[in-house]
């Protein structure tokens, strides 16, 4: 479960970073069509697998309740980062998934 969140969590911030205000904020150069494209394909993927994950796992009432209840959080979280603390939000990322490996292993 909780390595489904997180794969919420990269989702949503693929479709942030592929916004050219994000990607300035992070890359200090502006982000080009094909890069574009390709965050926007990844990240809307990414979001129908961990919806389908959701629904396999809790069934289809309670799996898109936990989508949305998950995806609102995580939302405010990214928003947050990408207010405050833009450039560390690799770094964010990264521990965020060393966090829901060791869950998931535990």
């Amino acid at each position: 479960m909780s390595l489904n969140i997180f794969l919420t969590y990269i989702s949503l911030l693929l479709l942030s970073i592929s916004l050219n205000k994000h990607y300035k904020s992070l890359f200090d150069k502006s982000i080009n069509k094909k890069t574009m494209i390709i965050f926007r394909t990844i990240g809307y993927a990414t979001l129908v697998i961990t919806l389908a994950i959701f629904i396999h796992i809790k069934g289809i009432s309670l799996g898109i309740t936990y989508f949305i209840g998950i995806i609102a959080p995580l939302i405010i979280f990214i928003s947050i980062l990408f207010t405050y603390q833009s450039k560390y939000i690799i770094k964010y990322t990264l521990v965020l998934f060393l966090i829901s490996t060791f869950f998931t292993i535990y």
